[in-house]
């Protein structure tokens, strides 16, 4: 009952500060600015961290995914600039009440990339559940959204061959995977029973996967990559997208790009507050 309330209470806090939305004109161009967080959140996402082991891993699987573009001494000197992508075209979305307020069509979304949002990146991270995407998709999906499915399971294969913008005659920019992949080789602490005698004993490692949380996991690796990231292009709608542009934001990471049916624009301050009404 207490979380209920407590839900009830945020959002109705969100609600509010959607009504405060303002316009104004940057380099001739219409921004929507919309309004600040509540201090305590702006806290949180100021100081929000992953554990060691899973910053080590992120930062591992960055470099190992730029020095395959670079060879270490260019990397050292011009790290590999990131544009990181959240599509949400998982096929339990694709039906979602939510999807209304998204770009679903993978091929129109990189059609909506190029330009300045891509400029100069040399590096594509895809947060996507790639598994969802290339698996067969369910009765649950009409016959127009199965269809879609399937058109973004090529679209998607071809770029993790050619990458982005690319194709058989020319090498787009180039996607690196993470998510499942790293969080697969996280080891942490085994829970230890309640014995005070073995107080001070160093427990043992286990995977993420022996642990049963390698999806849980691979969305906070992809959650923290994101941040990590140059640039961002997240979509309306999803909570997921909102809470990076959030973060992004308050620890001072600008190039937040949010992504709809009817394009790409530039976010300039914090995210809209997140709703699906």
């Amino acid at each position: 009952k207490g979380v209920g309330r407590l839900w009830a209470d945020y959002n109705a806090m969100q609600r509010r500060r959607g009504k405060a939305k303002q316009n104004t004109t940057i380099d001739n161009r219409t921004i929507t600015i919309h309004p600040e967080h509540l201090p305590v959140e702006r806290t949180i996402n100021t100081i929000l961290r992953p554990s060691e082991a899973i910053r080590n891993a992120i930062q591992s699987a960055i470099v190992s995914s730029t020095t395959a573009q670079k060879d270490q001494q260019q990397q050292l000197r011009s790290p590999s600039k990131v544009l990181a992508l959240h599509p949400r075209i998982e096929h339990d979305m694709l039906h979602h009440r939510c999807g209304r307020f998204m770009e679903q069509n993978l091929t129109k979304i990189f059609d909506h990339l190029r330009g300045e949002c891509s400029h100069n990146v040399e590096l594509l991270f895809l947060a996507v559940n790639i598994e969802l995407v290339m698996a067969e998709p369910g009765s649950s999906l009409g016959s127009d959204l199965r269809e879609l499915a399937l058109e973004n399971a090529i679209v998607l294969n071809r770029t993790r061959t050619y990458g982005m913008f690319g194709n058989e005659s020319s090498v787009g920019i180039p996607m690196f995977e993470s998510g499942s992949r790293t969080a697969e080789n996280i080891l942490f602490p085994e829970e230890q029973p309640t014995d005070y005698s073995k107080a001070g004993t160093t427990p043992r490692l286990v995977s993420s996967k022996s642990l049963g949380i390698t999806d849980l996991v691979a969305s906070i690796v992809n959650f923290f990559t994101i941040i990590e990231a140059d640039r961002f292009v997240g979509v309306k709608g999803s909570s997921f997208s909102t809470d990076l542009f959030s973060v992004r934001y308050y620890m001072g990471k600008r190039g937040n790009y949010i992504l709809g049916p009817e394009g790409v624009e530039e976010l300039v301050g914090p995210p809209p507050s997140h709703s699906c009404n």
